[in-house]
């Protein structure tokens, strides 16, 4: 499976029930309630949080409209329908989707923080697409490929990025502007509020640095 080793480590531990969720806890005597925290009306079992919770079906319909949802099905059993369908290519997808509606899940149970659902659908796909663009590059390659290069005389050249703070539902940017020497005329760094969807944030901050 093509996808980074903290989606693999999750990917074992949800496929062997090995997930502190709520009915695991139960079943141990450190949670007297086991009931999902968002629906507050099914079971917080190792599959409904990240798959079967309608707060998030949603979004399985949107990125991964080919997913039987089958209440019944764990997280292992839908891995092995989606083998035996031939979809290998979207085993990625599924953990990587599983993965961050899990990292919202503890975001909300132990910070008490409730993060955008489609912003964290969205990060778990461009993180999976980005290691997919490297995966197969040495690290020389990558430094290589992603080298600043000189503006051509008598150009500037304006730097800009962005990132996606998903504990504090923030967003931060960032610009720096160059001459054709590589000498820094102006630097810069701000705080913004989220927006949803990653493209979203790296327009904003284009705009900035244009500003």
């Amino acid at each position: 499976m093509k996808v980074p080793n903290k989606m693999k480590i999750f990917a074992w531990r949800a496929c062997k029930d090995g997930l502190p969720i709520a009915v695991n806890l139960g079943k141990k005597r450190v949670l007297s309630d086991d009931t999902c925290r968002f629906c507050l009306s099914d079971k917080e079992d190792i599959i409904h949080p990240v798959v079967n919770c309608e707060v998030v079906k949603g979004m399985w319909r949107f990125y991964l409209p080919e997913l039987i949802l089958d209440r019944h099905l764990s997280l292992f059993e839908m891995d092995l329908q989606m083998c035996e369908r031939n979809m290998y290519e979207k085993l990625s997808i599924l953990f990587a989707l599983a993965w961050g509606f899990w990292f919202r899940r503890n975001k909300f149970v132990h910070a008490q923080e409730l993060l955008g659902l489609a912003t964290v659908a969205e990060n778990a796909v461009v993180l999976l697409k980005s290691y997919d663009q490297v995966r197969h590059q040495s690290r020389v390659q990558v430094l290589k490929h992603y080298k600043w290069k000189f503006p051509p005389a008598g150009w500037l050249k304006l730097n800009v990025d962005a990132v996606v703070f998903l504990e504090w539902d923030k967003a931060g940017v960032g610009a720096v502007l160059r001459d054709e020497n590589g000498s820094i005329l102006m630097a810069f760094s701000r705080a913004e509020i989220s927006l949803d969807g990653s493209e979203g944030v790296e327009l904003l901050a284009i705009f900035r640095g244009l500003q």
